[in-house]
């Protein structure tokens, strides 16, 4: 996918970092991730329009407005993915928390729908204790098939875009380890 990414949101990866000027981040891989390929992240794409059950989900993604950016797995599989999301021009009157709380309900469905047990959600702040840089975030604790599982979803506004960073682990110190790495481009 070739697009300026001034305008279009879409980061760049270099090396064994994914930059995103538009949204003023990085995100830098930790020791044992990598990242997913284009055709890897055309399939995570296309995987959303085939799954998901939400309708406008499924429209944003089908024409474009909504898209996979990056994606990046570890062997022990905890994993963090870039959602972009063009919102159009009603989103100049909606910040990272309104955006939250507009999707969380829908978030909550969505999990609950492929079988997994949403136990807790909260939203507020997400502070990169390395950095001290803060992000607006919504962090769950999931069970599924038994098993503990931990998300949080970062999102970040440019524009009309909104930046969602959503990181999955087996427990919190991992999450936050994994979300450690998202830093801002100063």
């Amino acid at each position: 996918m070739k697009a300026n990414e001034t305008t279009s949101g879409i980061g760049m990866i270099e090396g064994s970092a994914y930059r995103n000027k538009f949204f003023s981040v990085e995100y830098t891989l930790p020791e044992g991730y990598s990242f997913y390929n284009a055709d890897q992240l055309t399939a995570m794409n296309s995987a959303i329009i085939k799954l998901h059950n939400d309708q406008a989900v499924l429209d944003a993604f089908k024409k474009g407005n909504a898209f996979f950016d990056m994606a990046a797995v570890a062997e022990n599989n905890p994993n963090v993915s870039i959602v972009i999301q063009i919102a159009g021009s009603d989103a100049t009157i909606v910040n990272e928390a309104g955006y939250i709380e507009a999707v969380r309900g829908k978030i909550i469905d969505q999990l609950n729908s492929t079988g997994a047990a949403v136990k807790s959600d909260e939203t507020g702040t997400y502070t990169n204790l390395k950095t001290g840089d803060k992000f607006t975030a919504m962090k769950l604790a999931i069970e599924t098939q038994g098993a503990p599982l931990y998300e949080e979803i970062l999102c970040i506004k440019a524009g009309d875009h909104f930046m969602n960073v959503t990181v999955t682990a087996s427990d919190e110190v991992e999450l936050d380890s994994v979300l450690s790495h998202l830093t801002r481009i100063r």
